[in-house]
């Protein structure tokens, strides 16, 4: 009977282990996780998207700042996938969960470019899912 508690117990610690492999975020997002295009495009689509409530200078509004420590620290210890996912869901505040995953994936990266991240050679994912597994961190040389 101990044997068979056993197997069990064993078959179900390597079958849940994935998941907490998955949860716990692997990448940061000093690794260039986004093209150098996503942040172009996403410039290109912030002043009739986002400048609204951000500031055409993402200074903020009646929305929070996008540039600088108050972006920095209120993302620190959140994941790339948290930001994209209040991006594509909760974004513009007029009609909420309208852009695309192409669109909100483009707007991640020019925030990310805004705020110092470099980009890197493959383009940002266009779902929250593998993105939750990116780890904000203080850009290099501190908030811009």
């Amino acid at each position: 009977m101990k044997a068979k508690f056993s197997l069990i117990f064993a078959m179900a610690a390597l079958a849940t282990a994935p998941l907490t492999a998955r949860a716990q975020a692997t990448g940061s997002v000093l690794d260039g996780i986004y093209a150098p295009a996503q942040a172009t495009s996403g410039r290109e689509l912030y002043p009739n998207t986002c400048a609204g409530c951000h500031g055409a200078t993402l200074a903020g509004g009646s929305g929070p700042q996008l540039v600088g420590a108050p972006f920095i620290d209120r993302w620190k210890d959140k994941t790339v996938g948290d930001l994209f996912e209040k991006i594509k869901t909760t974004m513009p505040a007029g009609s909420p969960g309208t852009l695309s995953p192409d669109a909100a994936a483009d707007l991640v990266s020019f925030l990310l470019n805004v705020n110092g991240y470099a980009a890197g050679t493959n383009r940002l994912a266009l779902d929250a899912a593998p993105l939750k597994s990116v780890r904000m961190a203080e850009p290099p040389g501190g908030a811009v």
